[in-house]
């Protein structure tokens, strides 16, 4: 009877590791088709639309640049701000439930005002250990007042082209791919050079175009998200099936037959269950890398 229990249970969590692992190729492909629609974005093809001739810029044509402050270790007496690190930042998201303050002394108050962050300031991963994270980037909408940015980071500040958009085109793996190569390393970290990400050259159609190709990025983006929310709900119930399988082994509740009996004697089957195939449907897809599990290094702001 015990072989039969081990045999079953060893049978429901292959079926479990089979969807998960039909989870882990959704979430990969539906990366690759963020990044198609990215690039598609940076090239003016998306949906297929012949792109329009538009002239190329250089980041400090139509932004300005500058990186985050080193400022001293906070002080005892001064003025109270919030800053951000790489740690907030991913490429379009700006997670803001670990955000770190620092008291800076009253004598250098003036000095870092030119410094606070404005909507719409684009935000750049500048230094990291892990190369995959270098030039992700996401767009600051203002959320919290008087913020500053750690020297990992840099900042862009459009006054010639739509924020959003280049957003969308600075997060395109055609965008990013040439400007890694440039970073200089130093023991566990690469430092993109400020000038490095202003002689960044991308593709600024008119005003209507820009806008006409964000709305068509968000409207995929929406259906990414959806699914990824999906594949969400899909790896915790995963995660609880499996606990409950085991649990109810080792409690004698597990019944023959590949089913599980639940609290109330019903029997329940178990299955894989189907997972969408997502394939990108723009011009062109590119692979991404994986993350190589790098922990972020953090150092004194």
């Amino acid at each position: 009877m015990q072989q039969r229990t081990s045999a079953v249970v060893e049978g429901m969590l292959a079926d479990i590791n089979a969807g998960e692992a039909a989870q882990a190729a959704a979430r990969s492909d539906l990366r690759v088709l963020w990044d198609s629609v990215l690039d598609a974005v940076a090239d003016g093809t998306l949906d297929n639309r012949p792109p329009e001739r538009a002239s190329h810029y250089r980041i400090h044509e139509v932004a300005s640049v500058i990186g985050g402050v080193q400022a001293p270790r906070t002080a005892e007496d001064g003025v109270r701000h919030t800053y951000l690190r790489v740690a907030n930042i991913a490429p379009e998201t700006i997670d803001l439930d670990k955000v770190k303050h620092l008291t800076i002394p009253k004598e250098r108050v003036s000095f870092l005002q030119h410094h606070l962050l404005q909507k719409d300031d684009l935000l750049i991963v500048r230094q990291n250990g892990s190369p995959d994270r270098l030039g992700q980037a996401a767009l600051w909408h203002g959320q919290l007042p008087d913020i500053l940015i750690q020297n990992h980071l840099a900042r862009i500040r459009p006054h010639g082209i739509d924020p959003r958009y280049l957003e969308l085109v600075w997060n395109a793996p055609s965008t990013l791919r040439p400007l890694r190569p440039l970073a200089t390393s130093t023991t566990g970290s690469r430092t993109l050079r400020l000038d490095d990400i202003r002689a960044v050259r991308v593709r600024v159609p008119g005003a209507a175009a820009q806008a006409e190709l964000v709305l068509a990025a968000d409207r995929w983006k929406d259906h990414v998200d959806a699914v990824g929310a999906l594949l969400d709900d899909a790896s915790r119930a995963a995660a609880a099936l499996r606990l409950s399988v085991l649990a109810r082994a080792f409690s004698g509740r597990l019944a023959p037959g590949g089913t599980a009996a639940d609290g109330d004697g019903q029997l329940c089957t178990m299955s894989t269950p189907g997972v969408p195939q997502l394939r990108p449907v723009v011009g062109h897809a590119l692979g991404v890398s994986v993350d190589a599990g790098y922990e972020q290094q953090e150092f004194d702001f």
